[in-house]
């Protein structure tokens, strides 16, 4: 263990780490197994890093990295929304005291990284609102958004009410079903449209979702027309903190002229209620016609932020 500033100090570690492991993560972002997955699918390194105070770990953070010229960089994989800083410290009664507290520990990792890691680049989560440290230390900060919404509240947009109206008129069929090359197919044909599909990001996907497709923290909705798969949300579901996140999500162009979008995601909400998750997080709306369509849902816009650090932030 070393210590650099301040009353901190810290260790890293790796998953598998015993004191690590009796941790409660503070958001599924953080749990063991999904680290796991996305370490072995993108061949990656991990390391955790454990912040303590008086010998007690009072906050940890996932770090992905990979090392080129003997240079350790962070990168942000595809698919993993979220860097999320857990803490574990007895909080106080008045709330200024742990704000001062969670700033004094980002200060701290802020410092870390950019003395550990000549190049990192990280999405912090949406409950990382105080990136001041990070603004101190020079960090590149980029503001990026999204909508999460409450699933007790129907607050739709009449353009969407028009749209579940007219899927409605189909036969449709929704299911929770997960047909990996079907679902790989319209994905690909989705990313085909973009310019940004190719044999390594079809691989990635096909293995990443291969791994995750079962686990009980993923809830998968198929839409079928006709006996055939037109659109798909795969979900992530952090019950612990009553939240879902939309992670995977892909439709055929039929789908997308005819409101299966809206009509699924409709029915994502209510079932995502009838479970007990309060919040579901619609995971970016940085591209403007995507913002639009996730806005007319209702809910409350977020920003999350990039941080990156370039080598030549360094020179």
């Amino acid at each position: 263990m070393e210590k650099t500033i301040s009353r901190f100090k810290h260790r890293y570690c790796n998953i598998y780490d015993e004191e690590f492991a009796k941790l409660v993560p503070g958001s599924m972002w953080s749990s063991i197994d999904l680290l796991s997955i996305f370490q072995s699918t993108y061949n990656c390194s991990l390391k955790i890093l454990l912040i303590y105070r008086n010998k007690t770990i009072v906050a940890s953070l996932p770090l992905f990295y990979k090392t080129a010229f003997r240079i350790d960089y962070i990168f942000n994989p595809l698919q993993y929304y979220y860097y999320h800083i857990s803490y574990y410290f007895a909080e106080k009664e008045k709330e200024l005291r742990n704000r001062q507290m969670r700033n004094d520990i980002m200060s701290y990792i802020a410092i870390l990284l950019g003395k550990d890691f000549r190049k990192l680049e990280l999405k912090l989560s949406t409950a990382t609102y105080d990136i001041r440290p990070f603004q101190i230390d020079k960090y590149l900060i980029k503001p990026l958004y999204t909508f999460i919404l409450d699933t007790s509240v129907r607050d739709y947009n009449n353009n969407q009410l028009t749209h579940i109206r007219r899927a409605e008129t189909f036969d449709l069929k929704i299911t929770n079903d997960f047909h990996l090359d079907e679902s790989l197919t319209i994905l690909g044909n989705r990313f085909e449209q973009k310019g940004i599909w190719g044999n390594e990001r079809a691989e990635l996907y096909n293995a990443l979702m291969e791994k995750i497709s079962t686990r009980d923290y993923i809830k998968n909705y198929s839409v079928y027309h006709n006996s055939k798969l037109v659109a798909f949300r795969m979900v992530l579901l952090d019950s612990l903190n009553s939240v879902a996140y939309d992670w995977f999500t892909a439709s055929n162009k039929f789908a997308m002229d005819n409101g299966i979008n809206s009509y699924l995601l409709d029915y994502i909400i209510k079932d995502l209620e009838g479970m007990g998750i309060k919040k579901y997080d619609l995971c970016g709306a940085n591209v403007p016609t995507v913002a639009k369509f996730k806005n007319d849902f209702g809910g409350e816009l977020n920003i999350y932020f990039f941080i990156q650090k370039k080598i030549a932030n360094f020179i």
